[in-house]
């Protein structure tokens, strides 16, 4: 976040973080994906971003520190969706759709439960997979984030690691209604829900290290306002596959 101290403060540019590897630089929806808006806030300079993530709200669980230290290999927590984009442009990268986190998490085709499930239909999960609340009601890391990668058990099929657990992440898509986006009749190819719902708030999933398991389940999502943030608001960058 050190851009930040420039004067004037980074801010993305319009119409950056696009899934360009599509349709020439278009991006999803058949090239009409909109990226970075020019009305979309961030924290003005250094101090705001310190302050944003490290709100009351995330006081017992939030990681970031304006300095390195002990908590460099936490996942970032208490950021929005827009803070969260925002980095990734920052980073190179781009906020995977709920398609794309849903593909990697289940597998592809294998529809996997958990991303770690063998045999793909098995619910078998514990705090060696993911850091989450098991159904013995004790959280496996006192309800405390872990360190990225530390549980090996749970990686998926394609080698991600923390797809469930730890904190739940930010998507790119709008909610829709009734959960994952997947528009009749059978679907579509690289495409996000990005405009025609009347609510603004964006899809998170995954679990976290505060929720039951049964929120690690691929199947789950939930959803809030892109200016809010918590103490398991979390996420993850993508880039284009090789």
């Amino acid at each position: 976040m050190q851009a930040t101290l420039a004067t004037p403060p980074w801010h993305p540019c319009v119409g950056s973080g696009k899934h360009v590897h599509l349709s020439d630089g278009g991006g999803l929806n058949g090239g009409t994906e909109s990226g970075w808006q020019n009305d979309w806030s961030l924290p003005a300079d250094l101090a705001d971003w310190s302050s944003d993530l490290s709100e009351p709200q995330c006081e017992f669980n939030h990681t970031w520190t304006p300095d390195p230290g002990a908590n460099d290999n936490l996942p970032i927590t208490c950021v929005t969706w827009y803070e969260l984009y925002a980095f990734c442009i920052w980073d190179g990268g781009f906020l995977p759709t709920d398609a794309e986190w849903n593909y990697a998490a289940a597998g592809g085709s294998n529809q996997r439960a958990y991303p770690w499930s063998d045999p793909t239909t098995s619910y078998a999960i514990d705090c060696a997979h993911a850091n989450v609340v098991p159904d013995s009601g004790v959280a496996c890391n006192n309800q405390k984030m872990q360190g990225v990668g530390s549980l090996p058990l749970g990686v998926g099929q394609y080698s991600q690691f923390d797809l469930a657990g730890n904190v739940v992440e930010w998507v790119l898509d709008l909610y829709a209604d009734g959960g994952y986006f997947n528009p009749p009749p059978h679907g579509c190819l690289d495409c996000a829900l990005l405009s025609g719902t009347p609510s603004p708030d964006r899809t998170y999933v995954g679990g976290s290290a505060v929720r039951s398991y049964t929120e690690a389940l691929v199947s789950w999502r939930s959803h809030d306002a892109p200016t809010q943030a918590f103490a398991d608001y979390g996420g993850r960058c993508a880039r284009p596959g090789h």
